[in-house]
């Protein structure tokens, strides 16, 4: 606490009426006094008065109040990352791919207090808690392409900063997503090898082998059966077997170039419906 008063006087400082302490005054008429012990949490209505050298005692002078907080307030709660674009919108967990740049974050935290972002340790933005404990934030530019490492942490009107949320790790992958169903392969019999589009083959198993994104999930349809999935590897491949016998039918021909149970997409020449998602996106193509 600083002011001025009287030269070589005495300051009296008071909360409430009652003494905090003196402090002497300079020969320029300056002054400065820190409460010992330290003040505790709560809040103060400061006065003070000056005593000349001749002990005469001034009025005292107005309230000054303010709140002591030295407490950190808690980590933000219901700490929700949101995908607002393509596919799938929705929450992302830990660990999680989205095709959205800009992730909506939202959830709770003490009311009047700031929210910070990160980016392992580094600050993406703020946000302002409302009077109701909510906040959000979206990045005001779009995040390159690659995995990040959210945190966030809370600091009050007092400045103090609580700790931070646990690490939420999210893959931003704006890419678009590829996946060829490059062949089938038969594997039984004297006949063996790769079956030809609108082939015959006598594996109720055949391989079936294609390339996409990594991370990929193709998803393997026989028409509007779906046989199962498979993720693609890092280097772009996959492969899928059936776990049961495929029946024996003829092949199909459409005129029109499509496939009637994947509506607007490509027929493949294989004949084979191919559903793939890429932890965060869906599309559909075979």
């Amino acid at each position: 606490m600083k002011g001025t008063a009287v030269a070589n006087g005495t300051v009296t400082i008071y909360n409430n009426g009652n003494v905090l302490g003196t402090a002497k005054v300079d020969d320029k008429g300056n002054w400065s006094f820190t409460p010992e012990p330290a003040l505790k949490d709560g809040t103060y209505n400061i006065t003070a008065n000056a005593t000349n050298t001749v002990g005469q005692v001034s009025d005292k002078t107005g309230i000054f109040d303010f709140t002591v907080d030295t407490t950190p307030p808690g980590a933000v709660e219901n700490l929700l990352i949101s995908d607002n674009e393509g596919a799938y919108q929705g929450p992302l967990k830990d660990g999680d791919t989205t095709d959205d740049s800009t992730p909506t974050f939202s959830g709770k935290a003490e009311a009047g207090s700031t929210v910070s972002v990160y980016n392992d340790g580094n600050l993406l933005g703020t946000a302002k808690v409302g009077s109701d404990g909510n906040w959000s934030f979206t990045p005001s530019s779009p995040l390159p392409d690659g995995d990040y490492k959210f945190t966030t942490t809370v600091t009050d009107k007092a400045g103090n900063t609580g700790d931070a949320t646990p690490v939420v790790n999210i893959t931003v992958d704006t890419s678009g997503v590829e996946v060829r169903l490059d062949k089938l392969v038969d594997n039984v019999g004297d006949i063996t090898g790769d079956i030809t589009p609108n082939g015959v083959t006598d594996d109720t198993r055949p391989e079936i082998v294609g390339t996409g994104k990594p991370g990929s999930i193709i998803k393997i349809y026989d028409g509007a059966t779906l046989l199962g999935s498979t993720t693609v590897n890092a280097d772009k491949s996959w492969s899928f077997t059936p776990t049961t016998d495929l029946g024996q039918r003829q092949p199909q021909h459409y005129r029109d170039g499509t496939d009637r149970t994947c509506p607007a997409t490509p027929r493949s020449n294989l004949g084979i419906c191919v559903h793939y998602r890429h932890r965060g996106t869906n599309s559909t193509n075979y």
